[in-house]
Formats: C-alpha cells, structure tokens, sequence
C-alpha cells in the first residue's frame, strides 16, 4: 500500500500547538513506527488484562489471541455474531477507545491460522500449509545458492 496516498493522510495528522501536521512516514515507513506501534497496542492489552479482566492474551503487532475454556459463546452486537466470551471483551474495548477492526479477522476455532501459521495448542502443533512451506524452501534454497556468485 502506498502511504502517501491522500486516504491514508487523515491517519497520518499530528497536532502540535494547535496546527496540524502530515507525517507521510509513519505508517510504517520510519524505524521507529513499528515500536511505536507495538507500545500502543502493549498498552492496549494491558488495558483488555488488568482493566477488563481479560486474562491470558498473547499478540503480535495487531493480532491478538487466546484460549477460552468456557464453550459458551457470547452475541457481539456490531459483527451480528456470536464469539468467544474474551473475544467479545477485547472487541469491546476496541469500540471504547474507537480502534478499528475487521470481522473477517475475528476467528475462533480449535485451530487458528496466526501470522500464517496454523497453530493447534490440543494437539501442540504448529503447521505450514503445502503452498508456504514450498515457497519457504525455494527461498532458502534461493538464499544459499551460490552458483550466482
């Protein structure tokens, strides 16, 4: 995604003695942006742990997941759909501090697909599919090619 689209500029406006100013670089386009990123979103699972007695919660820059042992299912009013107990209160914690967020990324089930991984804690397994293990061979392979040099 190009950052510098004018769509992506509301996002970018920083405010400093009453004037506001467009940073083209902070999507990700500094060092220091994802740091910055990953407090903020430390901050908000602080927030979902100690505040909404969430407990458990791992993440990874903006994916979040965790366990439920409770089977039942609780109804979250703006997907129209119901989820776990925990997710329910992570999305309601979103909507207070008005961060946005995708049905389609709110997943449940005995295996989860996280950072493109499928991850199965009954089970204790951790698996690629066929298509990313093939392309992580090739680039492997790719990488310690030395006939090129």
């Amino acid at each position: 995604m190009h950052t510098h689209a004018p769509i992506w500029q509301i996002k970018q406006i920083n405010t400093f003695e009453g004037l506001h100013h467009i940073d083209h670089n902070m999507i990700f386009g500094t060092h220091i942006a994802p740091r910055i990123w990953c407090t903020f979103f430390g901050l908000v699972m602080w927030i979902t742990i100690h505040i909404y007695s969430c407990v458990d919660l791992m993440h990874y820059m903006d994916d979040a997941w965790s366990y439920e042992t409770d089977p039942s299912l609780v109804f979250y009013e703006l997907h129209n759909t119901w989820y776990p107990h925990k997710q329910v209160k992570l999305l309601r914690l979103y909507d207070d501090l008005g961060l946005l967020h995708d049905k389609k990324k709110q997943v449940f089930g005995m295996t989860l697909k996280i950072i493109g991984l499928f991850v199965n804690p009954t089970d204790m397994t951790i698996s690629m599919s066929d298509r990313s293990c093939s392309d992580l061979t090739m680039a492997v392979r790719a990488f310690i090619d030395t006939s090129m040099t």
